[in-house]
């Protein structure tokens, strides 16, 4: 049974890099509908004041460093095992903590 439990989370968290390197590419390479896409962790702040939990105790509870709180803070990509790491942490889907949303900010050729 032990070994049934390592193989589902090895398949679990092969898919959730999978997903987040789909992320990556449309944030960094693809231009869809004639706007860019962006990764936002505002769900995430969200969740940890509805749950009223601090920053601070979320990084102690997943042991991640404050490089990687400033990342996702400034909606940087971070490793997708930090994400699951958070997930397992607020008992949550990775969807609950992340949003793709339009970066108004870039400027498009393509546009007329």
């Amino acid at each position: 049974m032990y070994k049934v439990n390592i193989y589902i989370i090895n398949n679990r968290l092969r898919l959730f890099k999978y997903v987040f390197r789909l992320f990556c590419d449309i944030i960094d390479l693809s231009n869809y509908g004639g706007f860019k896409m962006r990764i936002s962790y505002k769900p995430l702040w969200k969740l940890l004041i509805d749950r009223e939990m601090t920053k601070k105790e979320l990084q102690e509870k997943t042991g991640l460093g404050s490089s990687t709180f400033t990342k996702l803070k400034n909606n940087e990509c971070v490793r997708t095992d930090t994400l699951v790491k958070i997930c397992e942490v607020l008992g949550c889907k990775l969807s609950e903590i992340v949003e793709c949303v339009e970066d108004k900010n870039v400027k498009d050729s393509n546009r007329f």
